[in-house]
């Protein structure tokens, strides 16, 4: 009996030397940078500037005028070769016109020309529909471009257009500095009590296994409990650090954050009603029977906080989708004053994958936020179906893969988009809060 009990108690809990991942642990992935210092990959800041700085800069500015003229003469001199050996008509005057329909044609494959395209094949859409479109990311508008007017009046009816300075005003709630510092100090002091757990535990272990080959039955007891006790701390911590992580994202709504920290603290709520089992139990066999209570209780619990960990992940992955829609938009605003200055800055191509990538995240971790609500749905109706909460967590987790994998791509892209821009604009600055238009998901669409 002693064997068993103890041999039961043991193996119960190895769980509390597997960490348990959050979003916070993985590498963070940023899509923000500021075209002064990210493409020269100096670590240097804006206030490191002088002097110095300022005669590199205009040295820039020359160098890339010089370059840009030299790019415009070559394709002059190969237009006056080729009209040349062609014909005899005036050869100055046609690749004028030839270099002024290559800017227009260049134009037409960016959203800019998709976006016209839009409206002279479909001139039935109104002045609000119009606007819309010009707030719409490249490839937004690439799928657009396909439809139909009566298709594509549909897909504007669900689209929200919000005009923003910076990412943080698309969360879905704000959270002060101090609470933040307060949910922080909470989430270290849940992750040393875990840690510290572990050590409990395994000290415990080993005087378990000692008691055990004494046959000193109650010392046996009396580490068996409190070996019970140490692991239903440890499962609290656990479910605190989650909470932590809930209460502190700002791209969960506050319904949902609510509904969610409710289930964790009912769920703490239980294990402290086991702990009072284990205080008051006298026996070995109220102790065993205690034991498969929380063995029951932490397989249950291994779906809930994973679940609960992959929507914080989703829920920072969003943020990110944010931060690339804000500069998407401040690149248009980039290259359009580049425009104005008559400066070449060829990043129509890497500005349309940038736009795919940050596309295709938002559309992946609004995919597993659906698997993640309809796991949750089938927790909430203590459905037997565990394989089944399990299959929608792995996918869960698959398209939460797949989308951070699309916001690295975007980081990737982005870096040669300012670097070319800083090449061309040395003084341009992505990091600049300029007021732009951005896409929001309609009310009714934001899953919770």
């Amino acid at each position: 009996m002693k064997k068993s009990i103890a041999l039961a108690i043991i193996s119960i809990f190895m769980f509390s030397l597997v960490p348990i991942a959050f979003a916070d642990d993985d590498e963070e992935i940023r899509v923000d940078a500021r075209v002064s210092a990210s493409a020269s990959g100096s670590g240097s800041s804006n206030n490191n500037s002088g002097t110095r700085h300022q005669k590199d800069k205009a040295e820039d500015v020359r160098n890339t005028k010089e370059d840009i003229r030299n790019i415009s003469n070559i394709g002059r001199q190969r237009c006056m070769e080729k009209c040349r050996n062609e014909s005899n008509e005036d050869c100055e005057a046609r690749c004028r016109i030839a270099d002024k329909g290559e800017d227009k044609r260049d134009r037409k494959e960016d959203h800019r020309g998709r976006v016209e395209d839009i409206k002279n094949n479909h001139p039935n859409l109104s002045a609000s529909e119009i606007a819309k479109l010009n707030a719409l990311g490249a490839a937004r508008i690439k799928e657009l471009a396909k439809l139909d007017e009566e298709r594509i009046k549909m897909q504007l009816k669900m689209i929200k257009v919000v005009r923003i300075k910076n990412f943080e005003e698309l969360n879905k709630r704000n959270i002060s500095d101090s609470m933040r510092e307060d949910i922080k100090e909470e989430f270290e002091n849940a992750k040393e009590r875990i840690e510290r757990a572990k050590e409990e535990l395994e000290d415990a272990r080993e005087r378990l296994n000692d008691a055990k080959r004494n046959q000193d039955d109650e010392a046996v007891l009396n580490i068996s409990k409190q070996y019970l006790l140490k692991a239903s701390d440890a499962l609290i911590s656990h479910l605190e650090k989650i909470k932590a992580k809930i209460q502190e994202n700002e791209n969960i709504e506050a319904e949902a954050s609510v509904q969610i920290i409710a289930e964790i603290d009912a769920q703490i709520s239980d294990i402290n009603h086991i702990k009072e089992e284990i205080n008051a139990a006298t026996t070995k066999d109220e102790i065993k029977q205690i034991a498969k209570k929380l063995r029951s209780k932490w397989n249950r619990l291994q779906h809930f906080m994973r679940l609960y960990s992959y929507r914080v992940v989703s829920a920072r992955v969003e943020g990110l989708v944010n931060q690339g829609k804000l500069l998407e938009k401040r690149l248009e605003k980039i290259l359009e004053a580049a425009e104005s200055r008559n400066i070449s800055v060829d990043v129509s191509a890497e500005v349309e994958a940038f736009s795919g990538h940050i596309s295709s995240a938002k559309d992946y971790y609004a995919q597993a936020q659906a698997k993640i609500a309809e796991a949750i749905a089938l927790k909430a109706t203590n459905s037997t179906s565990a394989d089944k909460i399990k299959q929608l967590a792995d996918e869960a987790k698959d398209l939460l893969d797949k989308s951070r994998n699309e916001v690295k791509s975007a980081h990737d892209v982005l870096k040669d988009i300012v670097r070319k821009i800083k090449n061309s604009m040395p003084d341009a600055d992505l990091s600049e809060e300029i007021e732009v238009e951005v896409e929001v998901e309609h009310e009714s669409e934001i899953s919770t």
